[in-house]
């Protein structure tokens, strides 16, 4: 071969060596020999056992994730004691799921269960159903206001505020009785 050729050969070798140092670095691959590899171990990559304990999806990233991170502890919650609970012009029923109140021109849904923490508050989500004066007309629906009922339970007596979402106006504030027998007058 002429020195020439010889010249050529080097020159490709060296442009070779060049687009596949660019592109690996580029992509984050560093290209090193076997001697090397050890020598420059955070160079290497991944070993197949670290393949192994790479998360497979999404999913197993997520799960990975949440066992290393802690999470804080949510108060426990105890629900509410199930039944009628009266007071004054007001009657609230609470079910496993969820809860109503009727009141003499309006009801209210809480539909969500009705739990207390451990300092006896709650809050839950719910709407108010306000109704128009006298007799209701088909096709008329009554207004259903989003709400937010909150209080505190202490032994058979339950503080109760409605309030509503969008205008953050407090609808009323009633004490409710567990047990306590309540007759509603509708007004017309």
């Amino acid at each position: 071969m002429k020195s020439s050729e010889i010249l050529k050969v080097q020159n490709r070798i060296v442009v070779l060596a060049l687009i596949v140092l660019t592109v690996g670095s580029i992509c984050g691959v560093f290209v090193a020999t076997a001697a090397d590899r050890s020598s420059q171990s955070q160079f290497a990559g991944p070993t197949p056992k670290e393949r192994k304990q790479r998360p497979k999806n999404t999913t197993e990233m997520i799960e990975r994730k949440n066992e290393a991170t802690p999470t804080p502890t949510p108060k426990a919650l105890t629900p509410v004691a199930l039944g009628v609970w009266g007071a004054d012009g007001a009657r609230l029923t609470v079910e496993d799921a969820f809860a109503t109140i009727e009141f003499g021109c309006s009801n209210a849904e809480i539909a969500e269960p009705v739990s207390i923490d451990s300092d006896g508050k709650f809050s839950a989500a719910g709407v108010f159903i306000r109704r128009r004066p006298g007799f209701q007309r088909d096709g008329d629906e009554p207004q259903r206001l989003p709400a937010t009922f909150s209080g505190t339970v202490k032994g058979k007596e339950m503080n109760l505020k409605m309030t509503l979402d969008e205008s953050g106006e407090t609808i009323g504030e009633y004490l409710f009785e567990h047990g306590r027998s309540v007759r509603i007058q509708r007004r017309l």
